[in-house]
């Protein structure tokens, strides 16, 4: 089970740190760190846009941005920028 939204909240809306984040949800903190590192990459902090779900948040996190990736990635950029 994904865990990716819960480690962006995390970090993002409470300020736990990584190691704090990989003790509480029981994960590696290898996991929790990538997890960050593309999340900021991707320009994703919290909150998260209220359509995204896990599937959507682990294609934006992946190594590879595929077509799909992209599209969810310009919709998140222009949701940012409609809400500033």
């Amino acid at each position: 089970m994904r865990k990716i939204k819960e480690i962006i909240r995390l970090k993002f809306g409470v300020g736990l740190s990584l190691r704090a984040i990989q003790q509480s949800l029981n994960v590696s903190y290898g996991t929790v760190s990538n997890y960050i590192r593309r999340a900021e990459q991707a320009g994703l902090g919290w909150p998260l846009p209220p359509d995204i779900d896990e599937r959507t948040l682990g294609d934006c996190c992946s190594r590879v941005p595929a077509p799909k990736v992209i599209k969810a990635l310009l919709s998140l950029i222009m949701y940012r920028s409609i809400r500033s």
